[in-house]
């Protein structure tokens, strides 16, 4: 579907990081099109990224022991 979306128009650039099928075999017709962009699943994974994760978890682990729990997911 997003292959015909991508010939028609009608969908005008693709990012992906996630396929159907892993690894993306070197025939799958979306390396073709030069207004797709296909990453690893860990193309977030920068030291800046990992840093910042790294914040955060120390910020939650701190805040829960003083019982001021943060990120609650409900």
């Amino acid at each position: 579907m997003l292959v015909k979306n991508l010939k028609s128009g009608k969908v005008f650039v693709a990012g992906l990081d996630v396929f159907e099928k892993e690894p993306i075999k070197m025939t799958d017709p979306l390396l073709s099109f030069m207004n797709v962009v296909l990453t690893p699943h860990m193309a977030f994974k920068t030291k800046e990224s990992e840093y910042r994760i790294s914040q955060i978890v120390t910020g939650n682990i701190i805040s829960f022991i003083k019982g001021d729990p943060q990120n609650i997911v409900k």
